[in-house]
């Protein structure tokens, strides 16, 4: 469970559209998760972020990363 990467992300966001395709071009698999239509992923992204309301976010063993390059408002 550990080594899965989780990706919180949202349609249109030049930041969420990099960061998966870099892990793809790495070849990371990764979950994904649109925060805008799935509110139990915006929940969980807002619990792991301290009420943060911005994405790209990454969650990769255990390590939560906000921003990729930039981020969006949610």
């Amino acid at each position: 469970m550990l080594n899965r990467i989780i990706l919180f992300g949202i349609d249109g966001c030049s930041y969420t559209a990099a960061a998966k395709e870099e892990l793809s071009r790495r070849k990371r698999p990764y979950e994904y998760h649109n925060v805008v239509k799935e509110q139990e992923a915006l929940q969980r992204m807002l619990e792991l972020t301290g009420g943060a309301r911005l994405v790209p976010v990454i969650v990769e063993q255990g390590y939560i990363k906000i921003g990729f390059g930039g981020t969006c408002q949610v």
